[in-house]
């Protein structure tokens, strides 16, 4: 049994100089000496990923005599493995851990390894992504000509199908008919043209095409996709618990596939422990399956203790105050900087903003306007998201334009024709609102990226160009512009909000003249399920700043699309 003093003075021997909060000690002591599964709400920026590797070295399940790791950390993406897999190297290093009693994995690769164990005479090549497609062509009758090609149209066909297949084995991965796939279909843009409605494949009827396609995938012909890696073992009982402890990470992100498994990893016959480690504020994907009350189902179900980590050491005691609107127990650390919040018209953005700055919007069309604007004065910039670059790409071609005004009036036909098939399913369904949403996002980026261009290839080039990737672990040597989608989990020095593109706004911004935030409701309230998506959604935002954040207004609307004449 460890003792707080212990705790403390190793601490102290780790980290001179560096004092634990509360918050810390109580989590270290649950690892030392805790046997209760645990739920941990972790605020943004609260050091999560530092305090549970450090409370994995006081873990006595270090010291079960056995020839694999006891101990199991999984993350939710490739990324935060690799932070993980290095935290572990540098505490073995430091001989805090005994090298190989800690693996830390996804639950894409996790899955893998029973796939393999379970076909030990196969012989496993990279994942198959064409795999889903091959059985999307079989279960719609498709035959390829003697190229091995299909139609355009029947390209099309197969292509959506094999997507919904896909996403169907994650978010409902034991559907037992069709229209159980529709809403989600739906949910991510995965949508049946009009042409193709027209041909006879109805939204329904796609979906029961994918339903065969995912039965079909139950059929062992040597290959894989990642999707398989875990529908594969999850479907057919072959996962089995591995570890006495284990970390599952960015729990609220969870699909109800991945929550699954995690249930099915942990020794619980041996005294096994379950740290489900979170943020239930920072639930921003609940269109495609996460709960935002999955850390209080999770609590509830397997009595867990609640362990908070509420005190933030990334933001500033200005910024704190504002979050607080929404997260109520959100917490500065002793001795933490002051910061700023202040106001920028959107046309100065160009003398204050510099390369390693964020500017985020719920959107992606204002970023368009805000990346060619910082362009245009000589500051690097671009859009985050290659894929959405793709898939803007991908309208171009689908469009089959002839000219820059060919262009123009058949996406603005195009995208009045989206709205119009799903305006009614709009008024009782979310999923279709969100559809209408999305169709008017690209018509406004393809808009903005449209001004002064004079040819389809010169499109084409700039949305290539300006829609890239960064590099994990690298600092940016451009203005990153990015939805708050694709910022979360990352942080700068200064980050720029464009206000008017969110739909829920704080009673006060706290800025100087204005009256001072008023803090949320006391935790355990009903607020904790009152609060909507789109006030996490700005949560997320606000909270991605180190320093400074500067809320960034009159930014000027997208240019509608002038009728021909």
């Amino acid at each position: 049994m460890k003792t707080e003093l212990q705790i403390l003075r190793e601490w102290e021997q780790r980290f001179p100089g560096k004092n634990p909060t509360r918050q810390q000690i109580d989590l270290a002591l649950e690892f030392a000496n805790g046997r209760r599964n645990v739920a941990e709400p972790a605020r943004a920026g609260s050091g999560k990923t530092s305090s549970n590797y450090m409370g994995l070295t006081w873990a006595p399940e270090l010291l079960i005599a056995s020839r694999w790791p006891e101990i199991k950390v999984v993350q939710f993406n490739t990324a935060n493995r690799i932070e993980g897999q290095e935290k572990v190297r540098e505490l073995e290093k430091a001989s805090l851990l005994p090298p190989g009693r800690v693996e830390v994995t996804t639950f894409h690769s996790m899955c893998d390894g029973f796939l393999r164990a379970k076909f030990r005479d196969r012989k496993f090549g990279d994942p198959d992504q064409e795999r889903e497609y091959k059985h999307a062509a079989k279960a719609l009758g498709f035959k390829p000509d003697a190229a091995g090609k299909y139609k355009d149209d029947a390209h099309d066909l197969i292509k959506l199908v094999g997507d919904i297949a896909v996403k169907g084995k994650e978010m409902v991965p034991f559907a037992k008919a069709g229209h159980e796939l529709v809403d989600m279909a739906m949910d991510f843009e995965l949508i049946a043209t009009a042409e193709q409605e027209d041909a006879g494949w109805t939204q329904a009827a796609v979906c029961d095409a994918a339903l065969r396609t995912m039965l079909l995938g139950l059929e062992w012909d040597g290959t894989r996709s990642f999707t398989d890696m875990i529908w594969w073992p999850l479907r057919r009982g072959w996962i089995y618990p591995c570890a006495t402890l284990v970390l599952i990470d960015e729990f609220q992100d969870l699909s109800p596939f991945m929550y699954a498994v995690a249930r099915k990893i942990v020794r619980f016959d041996r005294g096994g422990r379950l740290f489900m480690v979170g943020d239930p504020y920072q639930c921003i994907y609940e269109w495609r399956g996460a709960n935002v009350q999955a850390m209080g189902e999770f609590a509830s179900e397997f009595k867990a203790a609640i362990l908070k980590l509420t005190g933030t050491f990334r933001c500033p005691v200005s910024v704190v105050d504002l979050a607080k609107q929404v997260v109520g127990d959100y917490e500065s650390i002793p001795g933490a900087k002051q910061g700023s919040v202040t106001q920028l018209a959107f046309d100065k953005l160009h003398e204050k903003a510099k390369p390693g700055d964020f500017v985020l919007s719920r959107k992606t069309a204002p970023l368009a306007r805000v990346c060619m604007r910082l362009l245009k004065h000589g500051i690097p910039a671009k859009i985050e998201g290659s894929q959405l670059g793709k898939g803007l790409v991908s309208l171009i071609k689908k469009l089959k334009p002839k000219s820059m005004p060919d262009f123009l009036e058949k996406l603005n036909k195009y995208i009045e024709k989206e709205i119009g098939r799903f305006e009614e399913l709009a008024k009782t369904k979310k999923s279709a609102q969100n559809h209408i949403d999305m169709v008017k996002d690209q018509r406004d980026v393809l808009v903005a990226m449209s001004e002064g261009i004079s040819g389809l290839k010169e499109l084409t080039a700039r949305v290539e160009s300006l829609f890239v990737d960064s590099k994990t672990g690298e600092t940016p040597k451009q203005v990153i512009c990015s939805t708050v989608h694709k910022a979360k989990g990352r942080e700068a020095n200064r980050v720029f909000l464009l206000e008017e593109s969110f739909m829920w706004k704080p009673p006060t911004w706290g800025l100087p003249g204005q009256p001072a935030p008023v803090p949320a409701k006391a935790p355990g309230s009903t607020w904790e399920i009152l609060a909507t998506e789109e006030m996490r959604l700005w949560y997320v935002a606000v909270t991605r700043t180190k320093d400074e954040l500067i809320i960034l207004g009159g930014v000027p609307g997208i240019k509608p699309i002038e009728e021909k004449k």
